[in-house]
């Protein structure tokens, strides 16, 4: 029991038992009045001291002792919206083939490539074969983003060599051949990657790209030196660009590390009594094969039409964060320096909360990564997670308190942090996606409760 709650009984119960022994009514109602000024002045007293909400984030003091901290809301945020370059894509799991528009962000594209070599060393087919069909398929992460709607897909040859040494980004530029080798009348598929949720399933649930026979022809008549050696084959058949020509569909993400993603021929031996029907797989081979996602981001008649590397977007109304080759929300948090004025000060708890447009059709981000880079460092730090997204209450909400702490005491010597989406995905590891939420800045509205704020709850 606090101090003033501990008066406020002791002076009650003196009050009460000195009217009972009083023997005159108007000295009891003039204890009566002295009563109800106490009273007031008391939960005055008790009001002006006001207790932190739970849920604020991890307190460093234990539970008790914030009955005397003084909690703040109003430190100022200087929020912009800024570009990223680009974004190494080869070492995810994954890659995105798709396109949507979203009238926040504008039009997203992206191009999954691939290397394939032969499952087998030293492949050898017959001299005579007929090409019954060539069928690229692609196994399903169960990650799709945009609108569930046919897509009509586009397959080029890719006519660069790709170093498996080399570092690819998704603003890596390629060349292809011109002709769409998927079979005419057949570029148009109806993707089901939520199948790949489904368990029990005797197969891998993927989609499968009916392409020329001519590129079967090329592969199964290849030179043996050729075939015979995975270098020599990723130069004489560089691999695949595949991409989506619905513009305002859905990205669907594909494993390309899996068995199942894979390059098959089937064919027919001829020359003999019988036909010999057979089949020969090109896989992605991780040791072996480069694979990696291309993303374009076209920001016309949107908010971010001017934003660049060299040009940022104010955040004060409203922050733009995209995953991919998107953007990033800088925060400048030096405003809470006036905290320095009071000696021995203690950060008991700060945390940033974000709220988010719920209404878009689009899924937010499920949680935000706050970075910052130290002074003697030209890399970004990651410093704080729990930013996971509130579905309910349209709310992201980030524990910044030891960050905040170590600011103030001169340990962090930057002034701004960096917003950064989560790649990874839960249902998979090294994976991402081209999530995006639009966040609210801390002058978006004139309700506080509805705008980016640090919440601060502090003693001295």
């Amino acid at each position: 029991m606090s101090f003033m709650t501990q008066l406020f009984w002791e002076r009650l119960s003196l009050l009460i038992n000195r009217m009972r022994g009083s023997i005159h009514l108007i000295n009891s109602l003039k204890r009566l009045r002295l009563f109800a000024v106490i009273i007031i002045a008391i939960l005055l007293g008790l009001s002006s001291c006001k207790k932190p909400a739970d849920g604020l984030g991890k307190s460093i003091q234990p539970e008790d002792d914030l009955i005397n901290a003084i909690q703040t809301d109003t430190t100022s945020l200087f929020v912009k919206t800024v570009k990223v370059d680009s974004v190494a894509s080869d070492f995810y799991s994954n890659i995105m083939i798709g396109n949507y528009v979203d009238p926040h962000f504008g039009v997203v594209k992206t191009k999954g490539v691939i290397q394939f070599i032969p499952s087998t060393s030293k492949p050898r087919y017959a001299e005579n074969i007929r090409i019954d069909s060539v069928v690229l398929t692609l196994a399903y992460q169960n990650a799709t983003y945009g609108k569930n709607v046919p897509m009509a897909f586009n397959v080029k040859e890719l006519l660069n060599d790709l170093d498996y040494d080399k570092s690819y980004y998704t603003n890596s530029k390629v060349n292809t051949g011109y002709q769409n080798l998927i079979k005419p009348g057949m570029e148009t598929q109806n993707p089901n990657p939520e199948m790949a949720s489904v368990t029990g399933l005797d197969y891998t649930p993927a989609l499968r790209l009916h392409l020329r026979h001519s590129l079967g022809e090329k592969l199964l008549t290849a030179d043996t030196i050729v075939l015979d050696d995975a270098a020599l084959f990723k130069s004489f058949f560089n691999g695949l660009v595949i991409n989506s020509e619905t513009i305002d569909g859905q990205v669907i993400n594909y494993v390309q590390s899996d068995a199942a993603s894979k390059l098959t021929v089937y064919y027919a031996e001829l020359g003999g009594t019988e036909e010999v029907l057979n089949t020969a797989d090109f896989i992605v081979s991780k040791s072996s094969c480069k694979a990696f996602t291309q993303i374009e981001h076209q920001y016309h008649g949107t908010a971010l039409q001017g934003i660049s590397t060299s040009n940022n977007i104010n955040g004060s109304q409203y922050c733009y964060l995209q995953s991919g080759e998107g953007t990033r929300v800088a925060i400048d948090i030096s405003s809470v320096n006036w905290l320095k004025d009071y000696e021995g000060v203690t950060i008991n708890r700060a945390e940033l909360i974000i709220p988010y447009d719920k209404s878009s059709k689009y899924s937010p981000l499920s949680s935000i990564l706050v970075f910052y880079k130290p002074e003697d460092s030209e890399y970004f730090t990651y410093t704080q997670t729990g930013g996971n997204v509130n579905v309910s209450t349209g709310l992201y909400r980030i524990n910044l308190t030891a960050h905040i702490q170590e600011y103030l005491t001169g340990s962090i010597g930057t002034d701004e942090i960096l917003l950064q989406p989560v790649y990874t995905l839960s249902q998979y590891s090294n994976s991402w996606s081209v999530a995006r939420s639009l966040l609210y800045g801390p002058e978006y509205s004139s309700d506080i409760k509805q705008n980016m704020r640090l919440v601060i709850t502090y003693s001295y």
